[in-house]
């Protein structure tokens, strides 16, 4: 408990920060402090910029918006990326995303291939006989990453083209046997480019972005990475997601996302680590983003299956040092699984965790969230993050 009230804590302190709340127009920006903790990545710190340009206020839901961010963990984990977002860069309902990033991991973690992984926490136990070693389940990995995107009205109302072209140059350094990867040497295990060139078309009806309450955010994009784009790997992948927001009673949402991802070629570990999508790619399936409560990413295949279902409900409207700070509660059952190139399609072995979180919206677009997980892998998880999951 005590644990839980230091989190609420540090997401207040990091909510009230820099930028004035009475409307929303002209320019604003915020500066935070990140002090957060995620399972499988330990305690970090680091801070974010985030900068609003509202114009008039006409534009829905900002004129752009962007992100600096850097952060740094206990567990050897090295972040620094900038994101922006510029809607109607190219008319009406159109969208302009850059996003580069640099990244390192002195400890990520590798549990295997496919829907029963090699997962034996003894291993790790340096009390227990079955103890292999500390770093058993890690490597070292780091890498600069670059997408582009954009989004274009296409023939439907609330419906959009999507296209992006992304590169990312994975180092990857093994730890001496006993070591997994180093036992597996999987497909990835040392290292290589990907590059991609990506499609798709979305349809977005939600009624507002940061916290929608009604509402259809769906999207299909099938991704190529080839050798003829400067890629080491050759693949195709094909990422449907539909995420749609119904409100039952005032205040109270009920919200889910549904993704279904197949790969077809020859793909590295870390590319099948990763799930894709029109706004952002995030990691799948285990932890923060996926599958809460679960360790992070214990389930890696070529082919995905994930559903988040969550009751969100407004609690209360706050003003404190002139922000705007408006509370939910949220409660969750994230479920799903994976398979391998050669795995029958069977839907058994469905993974599944659950929890109740809080997420709290600070003036009109910035949401930061507590998760608290429970899976039969692990009795708590906790996470801090900013943005709704979706």
């Amino acid at each position: 408990m005590k644990k839980i009230k230091t989190y609420i804590v540090l997401l207040i302190v990091q909510s009230v920060a820099l930028c004035p709340a009475e409307r929303y127009t002209g320019f604003h920006i915020a500066g935070l402090p990140n002090a957060s903790y995620k399972d499988g990545e330990g305690y970090a710190v680091g801070g974010n910029l985030f900068f609003y340009q509202y114009g008039d206020g006409r534009k829905k839901p900002y004129a752009w918006n962007s992100t600096l961010a850097f952060k740094m963990s206990t567990e050897g984990m090295l972040s620094t990326y900038l994101f922006m977002d510029v809607p109607h860069i190219m008319g009406a309902h159109s969208r302009f995303n850059f996003y580069v990033e640099l990244k390192r991991y002195l400890v990520d973690d590798y549990y295997g291939l496919g829907n029963r992984p090699d997962y034996h926490p003894d291993y790790l136990d340096p009390d227990h006989p079955q103890y292999k070693d500390k770093l058993y389940y890690s490597f070292k990995q780091r890498w600069p990453g670059l997408v582009l995107s954009v989004q274009k009205p296409a023939f439907l109302p609330r419906t959009r083209y999507f296209l992006s072209l992304g590169f990312y140059n994975r180092h990857v350094e093994l730890y001496a046997v006993p070591n997994k990867l180093q036992q597996d040497k999987s497909p990835g295990w040392n290292g290589g480019v990907t590059s991609s060139l990506a499609c798709g078309l979305i349809t977005d009806t939600r009624d507002q972005e940061a916290t929608p309450q009604t509402g259809v955010w769906s999207e299909i994009i099938a991704e190529y990475a080839s050798p003829l784009l400067g890629s080491t790997y050759e693949y195709v992948r094909l990422t449907l997601t539909d995420r749609r927001y119904i409100t039952l009673l005032p205040g109270l949402v009920y919200a889910h996302r549904l993704i279904f991802e197949p790969i077809m070629g020859r793909v590295p570990f870390y590319d099948m680590a990763i799930i894709n999508g029109s706004f952002e790619r995030h990691l799948g399936l285990g932890g923060a983003y996926s599958l809460r409560g679960v360790p992070r990413l214990l389930f890696v295949g070529q082919h995905k299956l994930l559903g988040n279902f969550e009751l969100r409900y407004e609690a209360i409207t706050k003003t404190i040092l002139k922000q705007n700070l408006t509370f939910f509660l949220h409660t969750f059952v994230d479920a799903g699984r994976v398979w391998l190139k050669d795995d029958p399609f069977l839907f058994n072995d469905i993974h599944s965790s659950y929890g109740v979180g809080l997420h709290m919206r600070w003036n009109k677009d910035l949401v930061g969230a507590i998760d608290v997980g429970r899976s039969k892998y692990s009795n708590l998880a906790f996470y801090i993050t900013f943005r709704n999951l979706f």
